[in-house]
């Protein structure tokens, strides 16, 4: 039995399946989460931390966290 052979029948059962799982999800569409792993495709992002600067009379400055 050939590599390509052993795989095959991973693949066609796969396929066989695959309809089930979509029709599945558009059933029941809240009975399956799916969530990407630790948050990396998320749109969610910080671009720039504001901290406000205060200029004191005497030149000093000094930040507000």
């Amino acid at each position: 039995m050939h590599e390509r052979d052993r795989y095959a029948g991973f693949w066609c059962r796969f396929l066989a399946m695959f309809p089930f799982f979509v029709i599945g999800g558009l059933i029941f569409p809240n009975s399956v989460l799916v969530e990407d792993p630790y948050g990396l495709f998320s749109t969610e992002r910080v671009i720039e931390e504001s901290v406000e600067t205060v200029n004191h009379p005497d030149g000093s400055y000094s930040s507000d966290d």
